[in-house]
C-alpha cells in the first residue's frame, strides 16, 4: 500500500531543489551527502515533527539529519535500512553520515545496531 492511500502526508524538503534532468547524483555526490547531513534538513523535519506530532518516526538510515531530528523529537523511532546492513557498520557509512552509524543509531533509537 502506498503511504499517500493509508493516510501518511508525504513532505518535501523546501531547501531542497528538484534534481536537474540528466544530471547523475554520483556526480553531484556532495550535494547529495550535505542535504543528508545539513542542520537545514535537520530543522525542515523537526519541523514537520512539531507540526504532525506524530506517535513515532521512521527515518532513512543514510539520513544524518533525520537521526539527529529524531533524537530532538524524543519519539519512539525505526530506522529503514534499505541496502545491506554490512555497509553501514565501516568507513561507507562514515563517509554518508560523517561520523560512525552506530553513534546515530543509539542517539535516536536509544540501542546499539
Amino acid at each position: 500500500m502506498h503511504a499517500r492511500a493509508a493516510g501518511l502526508p508525504f513532505t518535501a524538503y523546501p531547501s531542497v531543489p528538484a534534481w536537474p534532468s540528466g544530471v547523475c547524483q554520483d556526480e553531484q555526490i556532495v550535494v547529495v551527502f550535505d542535504h543528508l547531513r545539513s542542520r537545514r534538513t535537520r530543522d525542515e523535519i523537526t519541523e514537520v515533527v512539531e507540526r504532525l506530532r506524530p506517535d513515532a518516526l521512521v527515518i532513512d538510515a543514510m539520513m544524518e539529519a533525520a537521526y539527529d531530528a529524531a533524537a530532538r523529537s524524543g519519539l519512539p523511532t525505526a530506522v529503514l535500512c534499505h541496502f545491506l546492513a554490512s555497509l553501514f557498520c565501516g568507513s561507507w557509512a562514515e563517509m554518508v553520515m560523517g561520523r560512525p552509524a552506530a553513534s546515530c543509531w543509539r542517539g535516536s533509537t536509544g540501542c546499539s545496531p
